[in-house]
């Protein structure tokens, strides 16, 4: 069995997560992913595989996504300082297969090879469709729920398995070049349109 759990079963507050530290947090997202992975540890075989923020290129609606979001105009961001390890949504899959086919077991983290700041990590991905410059802070007072101050996780333990996962440079390289092909296509598709 192949659970995906998060960086949110901690509390955030010390970031370079280890698979040896302790799920710590309390709200009820995390409590349920903390109770599913202990079901999970009773049963041979599993692997239990905590991910960071995932991005990268969402082709059936041919738009870069940040988790759930779509990067688009108007961007908000209310905690800009916070810290994120994000990883490529393409090496998910990928690390999982080498986990299953090497028949490790256990628990793993899979995140970004470093961590940046929120509002570095939005600016750079945002620059790929030229939204850089529309990004605004906004005052986060009045929200409700507070986000983790750093959820990065530590992936020396893959490392360690000869695992990695892309660097932030070049998902951004990959996701400009995947960005400019679809704009091709979509202006085509605009020009054929019009014949």
């Amino acid at each position: 069995m192949v659970f995906i759990s998060s960086s949110y079963v901690f509390d955030g507050e010390k970031g370079n997560y280890t698979e040896l530290d302790i799920p710590n947090s309390k709200t009820k997202y995390a409590m349920s992913k903390i109770q599913a992975e202990k079901q999970v540890l009773k049963l041979n075989n599993a692997i239990i595989v905590r991910t960071e923020l995932l991005y990268g290129y969402d082709e059936e609606i041919n738009k870069i996504k940040i988790g759930t979001n779509v990067l688009e105009s108007n961007l908000t961001v209310g905690y800009p300082d916070i810290l994120r390890s994000p990883v490529y949504i393409d090496d998910i899959p990928r690390v999982i297969k080498t986990l299953i086919k090497n028949q490790n077991i256990g628990i793993f983290h899979i995140a970004g090879p470093r961590k940046i700041r929120w509002i570095d990590f939005m600016k750079k991905l945002s620059k790929i469709i030229d939204l850089d410059d529309r990004i605004s802070i906004v005052d986060n007072s009045n929200w409700i729920l507070k986000p983790l101050q750093d959820s990065s996780l530590d992936i020396s333990k893959i490392n360690s398995l000869g695992i990695t996962t892309t660097s932030f440079e070049a998902a951004l390289s990959e996701l400009n070049e995947i960005s400019k092909k679809s704009i091709g296509i979509r202006n085509l598709s605009k020009s054929n349109n019009g014949l």
